[in-house]
């Protein structure tokens, strides 16, 4: 059986993109995105989330049967754990920091008659509807993860495939 060797020569240009991606992912903390059905009067920011986290939320939910209602309690904790912060759309088009808006406070905003006994997630599915629960958490994720998939497809190009 042929050894494996422990160090690996690679060309300068590939390394070089290698560097380079990991400094984008470090810098990829945060990022704004359109709230479904609010895109005219607020944005959202959130945070990358890890694997681990992810599978945390998803196991969380594991008992629930009816997976449609699993995969919205899903999307809407992916989507709570990761916000960061609210901007409200100005006028002008402007983003301005909502201090201290969170969930909850925006969906007692939007109907008053919620009480104190809704949860985070349950304030959160009554504002945005399921669909733009899952829309949301769709665009997130996309971004949360679009990093592995380019450089799964970048580097790909650097290596042939052997049979």
């Amino acid at each position: 059986m042929p050894e494996i060797s422990q160090e690996f020569a690679l060309d300068t240009s590939f390394e070089s993109r290698l560097q380079e991606r990991r400094k984008q992912r470090e810098s990829r903390t945060t990022e704004t995105f359109d709230t479904p059905g609010f895109e005219d009067l607020f944005k959202v920011e959130m945070q990358a989330i890890g694997y681990k986290r992810l599978a945390d939320l998803t196991n969380r939910h594991a008992r629930v049967r009816d997976e449609s209602l699993r995969t919205l309690y899903i999307a809407a904790d992916q989507v709570l754990a990761a916000t960061v912060a609210f901007h409200k759309v100005m006028p002008d088009g402007t983003l301005e920091l909502a201090e201290g808006a969170t969930w909850m406070a925006l969906a007692k905003a939007f109907d008053p008659t919620l009480d104190g006994t809704v949860r985070p997630r349950a304030a959160l599915i009554r504002m945005l509807d399921g669909t733009g629960v899952l829309e949301l958490c769709n665009d997130w994720y996309v971004w949360n993860t679009r990093g592995n998939a380019q450089v799964d497809k970048e580097l790909g190009a650097d290596f042939q495939e052997t049979t």
